[in-house]
C-alpha cells in the first residue's frame, strides 16, 4: 500500500508541475499577443531568425532583441528547428510573439537521398579524429561542431570512428547545411539571434550566415543586460572560427585605449582576480562555488620530488571553442600528457573539473567518472585530487607547474607564482605570462623538465587580461537598460527560475513603460552603430 500512495503522490507532483508550467505559459503569451502585435510586415522577404528553444526566460530577452531589430529594418521573425519533434507548447510561444517556424527540414528533403550517399562516404573514408576535424562542406569547416555534438549527446570521453551514431551526426551536418543555403534562396536575413552555436545545427547555421555576411548577436542577459555581435576574422573573412569574445586581440585592443583607462581597468581587474583569489565566488565563472577556499587539510605527504598539478576539463564539455588545438579532444591530451608523465620523476596530480562534479552525490559525473577509472588504472603514478580540493592550499603546500588545456587556472595560478603549459590555443594567447607550445614535440620537452620551467609573471599583463576578458564588453557594450524587471533579480533563486517556465510569471507581473522605453534607447545606440544593419536595412 505504501508503494502505490508513493506512487500516486509523484503522479500528483508531476501533474501539477505540468500545469503550473501550461499555466504559466498561456499568461505568457497572453503577454506577448498584447506587448508585440502583429506590424503587417508577415510579407515582408527580411527576415530576423531566431532559435526555436525552450529556454524559458532566454525566450523574453531573445524575443524582446529580435522585434527591436524587425522593428528597424521592416522584417518579420522566424524561428528554425530542424531535427526533432518540436514541442508544441514552444511552436505557441514563439508564435505568440510572431516567431514562426520557418527553416526546418523541408528545405533539404529533396536531397536526403543524395546526402545519405554522401554522409557514407565520408564516414567510410574516416582514418583518424583529425580527419573527423578537418570536414568542410563548400570550404565551410563543420567538424569540430560535429565532434563536440557527439561528446556532449551520447556523453562519450572520445569519439569512436566507427560509431554509428557518429555516422548519423554526419548527415544530419550535412542536411543542415543544405537547408539553411535553400533557405536563404528564399529570404533576406538582416540578423540572426544564435543560441548555443558550438553544436552541429545552431553552428552550422551561424557559419553559413557569417560567410553571407548577416551579423550575428548574442543576447547577454543578467543583472547586466547587453547585446554582441558574434566576432569573426573581418580581415581573413574566416567565418570557420567564430568566437564570443576576440581573446586573441586582446593586448591590442587594450593598447588603444587612452592611458589613463589602462590604469583604471587594469585596477579593476586586478580587484576582481584578488577577490578570487581570496575564496570570493566569482559569479563569472563558478557560480556556486570557489577553487580558492580556505584549508588546513594537508593534500600532500612529503617526498622530496617535484609535485606537478594537471587540471582536467570535462571531458564532454565542447573542446573545440578555440581555433586551434595540439590534440583532437581532452581525452587524446590527457593521454598524451600522462604517456610522457611516466618517464618522469615527478609526483603528478591530477584534480578534475569542477563541472564534473556533483555536489548532491559527492561523486564524479558519470560521464567523466568512466575516462577518470580508466586513466588512474593505465597511469598508476598519478593521483588523484578530488575536484574539492582547494587551488589555494595545493599551491600552499607547493607545485612546480600547473598543465591544463586551456583553463582559467592559466591566469589564476601564474598569479600565485605557478609557471602554466597550455595545449592549444587559449584565451590567454595574447599574452606571455603562460607556456603556449606549437608542436606536440615542444609540449612533450616541457614535459619532461616541468620543475624547472621559466615563470614569466608581469601582474600588469594578468591584470589586463582579467579585465579585458570579463569585464571589457560588459563596460563598452551593457546599459543600465534591462527588459527583465529588478523583481526577478531579487527572487532568492532568480538563477534556477530562469529555466523554469513559472519564471515567466515574475516578468508578466512587473511590466513597464520606462523599462521598454529605456531599452529602445539602447537598441537606438547598438544598432546605430552597426553597419552591418544598415548595409542590409
Amino acid at each position: 500500500m505504501t508503494g502505490l500512495v508513493q506512487r500516486a503522490r509523484q503522479k500528483v507532483k508531476r501533474l501539477k508541475k505540468k500545469w503550473d508550467a501550461e499555466s504559466s505559459a498561456r499568461r505568457f503569451m497572453a503577454l506577448c499577443g498584447r506587448k508585440w502585435p502583429r506590424t503587417g510586415t508577415e510579407k515582408s522577404d527580411a527576415v530576423v531568425l531566431m532559435g526555436l528553444f525552450a529556454h524559458k526566460i532566454a525566450t523574453y530577452v531573445n524575443a524582446h532583441t529580435a522585434h527591436a531589430l524587425a522593428r528597424r529594418t521592416g522584417a518579420r521573425i522566424e524561428a528554425f528547428g530542424i531535427f526533432g519533434g518540436t514541442n508544441p507548447l514552444v511552436r505557441k510561444i514563439y508564435a505568440s510573439f510572431g516567431a514562426q517556424l520557418a527553416l526546418d527540414a523541408s528545405f533539404a528533403e529533396s536531397a536526403r537521398a543524395e546526402l545519405e550517399k554522401q554522409a557514407d562516404q565520408i564516414f567510410a573514408g574516416l582514418k583518424s579524429k583529425w580527419d573527423l576535424l578537418d570536414l568542410q562542406i563548400d570550404g565551410l569547416k563543420f567538424g569540430d561542431l560535429l565532434y563536440d555534438t557527439y561528446l556532449r549527446w551520447f556523453e562519450e570521453p572520445t569519439v569512436k570512428l566507427d560509431d554509428p551514431r557518429l555516422r548519423d551526426l554526419l548527415f544530419e551536418s550535412l542536411f543542415v547545411y543544405v537547408a539553411t543555403t535553400n533557405y536563404l534562396k528564399t529570404r533576406k536575413v538582416v540578423g540572426f539571434i544564435a543560441d548555443d552555436y558550438g553544436y552541429h545545427e545552431c553552428g552550422i547555421i551561424t557559419r553559413v550566415l557569417m560567410r553571407e555576411k548577416v551579423p550575428v548577436y548574442i543576447v547577454c542577459y543578467g543583472r547586466e543586460h547587453f547585446l554582441y555581435q558574434l566576432f569573426s576574422e573581418s580581415e581573413t573573412g574566416d567565418h570557420n572560427y567564430p568566437v564570443r569574445w576576440p581573446y586573441h586581440h586582446y593586448r591590442t585592443m587594450f593598447r588603444s585605449m587612452p592611458p589613463e583607462e589602462q590604469t583604471r581597468c587594469r585596477e579593476k581587474g586586478r580587484k576582481h582576480l584578488e577577490s578570487k583569489l581570496a575564496g570570493q565566488i566569482d559569479r563569472l565563472t563558478l557560480v556556486t562555488q570557489t577553487a580558492y577556499g580556505e584549508s588546513d587539510e594537508q593534500i600532500f605527504q612529503p617526498s622530496g620530488k617535484p609535485r606537478i598539478l594537471i587540471l582536467l576539463h570535462d571531458f564532454i564539455d565542447a573542446p573545440h571553442g578555440f581555433r586551434w588545438m595540439l590534440f583532437p579532444d581532452f581525452y587524446e591530451w590527457i593521454c598524451f600528457l600522462l604517456e610522457r608523465a611516466a618517464d618522469t620523476d615527478f609526483e603528478w596530480y591530477m584534480k578534475p573539473h569542477p563541472g564534473s562534479w556533483d555536489a548532491e552525490r559527492k561523486t564524479i559525473n558519470s560521464s567523466n567518472v568512466a575516462a577518470i577509472e580508466y586513466l588512474l588504472a593505465r597511469f598508476p603514478k598519478v593521483k588523484f585530487l578530488p575536484p574539492t580540493v582547494s587551488n589555494k592550499q595545493i599551491v600552499k603546500e607547493g607545485i612546480n607547474a600547473m598543465f591544463t588545456m586551456y583553463g582559467t587556472g592559466g591566469h589564476e595560478l601564474t598569479r600565485l607564482g605557478i609557471p602554466v603549459v597550455n595545449a592549444g590555443d587559449n584565451p590567454h594567447i595574447a599574452y606571455d605570462f603562460n607556456c603556449h607550445p606549437r608542436s606536440t614535440k615542444e609540449y612533450a620537452d616541457l614535459i619532461a623538465r616541468a620543475d624547472r620551467l621559466p615563470l614569466v609573471a608581469d601582474h600588469d599583463d594578468i591584470a589586463e587580461y582579467v579585465y579585458m576578458n570579463y569585464f571589457y564588453f560588459r563596460d563598452h557594450c551593457s546599459t543600465e537598460a534591462n527588459p527583465l524587471p529588478p523583481s526577478f533579480f531579487a527572487h532568492a533563486d532568480y538563477e534556477g527560475l530562469a529555466a523554469k517556465p513559472t519564471g515567466y510569471d515574475l516578468v508578466i507581473a512587473d511590466q513597464g513603460e520606462r523599462r521598454d522605453a529605456a531599452m529602445e534607447k539602447y537598441y537606438d545606440e547598438f544598432f546605430r552603430a552597426n553597419p552591418a544593419v544598415a548595409a542590409r536595412a
